[in-house]
């Protein structure tokens, strides 16, 4: 080949390759458009769908919730100490991962978040019965469904703001005022 030729090769090589980098750039662009439906469209049907399922969802679990908070006040399960997740789900007839979401859907941290809320509950109902000046606070907070008095401390201290004790005290002057 004279120089000539493969200068004339070379000019044609680089405007195929111009010429194909060009047209894979406008398909590129072109690819990112759907063929069918406009984005909005599909966004609009994909939000509806979803808003309907979550409805369904969340109506399942609102009454679950109610379910859960109607057995927990007539039969007190939270007085047992070992009551878990897994023993009120069989109590009810339903399972961890439901019992989990509806709780977690009313707002409470977790399952013994929930628990303890109705244990301290408990705890100061029995704190404003007359009866209760003549029980010690070990007697109360065991009642209740608790089995240290460092985590019932804790916990007490994390729903009221107060440690019992002082709660306890509040309590019995009010009562004789």
């Amino acid at each position: 080949m004279t120089r000539k030729q493969l200068l004339t090769s070379d000019i044609l090589v680089v405007i195929c390759n111009i010429s194909v980098f060009v047209l894979l750039l406008y398909y590129l662009d072109k690819l990112k458009t759907p063929l069918f439906f406009p984005a909005e469209k599909q966004n609009k049907d994909r939000d509806r769908i979803i808003n309907k399922s979550l409805q369904k969802d969340l109506e399942k679990y609102k009454d679950l919730f109610n379910d859960i908070s109607v057995f927990m006040e007539t039969n007190k399960p939270f007085k047992n100490s070992d009551l878990t997740i897994s023993n009120l789900a069989t109590q009810i007839n339903s399972n961890n991962t439901y019992i989990s979401k509806a709780i977690k859907l009313k707002g409470y941290a977790n399952f013994n978040n929930y628990l303890n809320s109705y244990r301290i509950k408990y705890v100061k109902e029995l704190m404003k019965e007359e009866k209760s000046k003549h029980f010690t606070l070990v007697y109360i907070y065991t009642e209740a469904g608790f089995t240290s008095q460092s985590t019932f401390n804790r916990v007490f201290k994390q729903f009221e703001g107060i440690s019992p004790a002082k709660y306890m005290k509040l309590n019995i002057k009010e009562e004789d005022e």
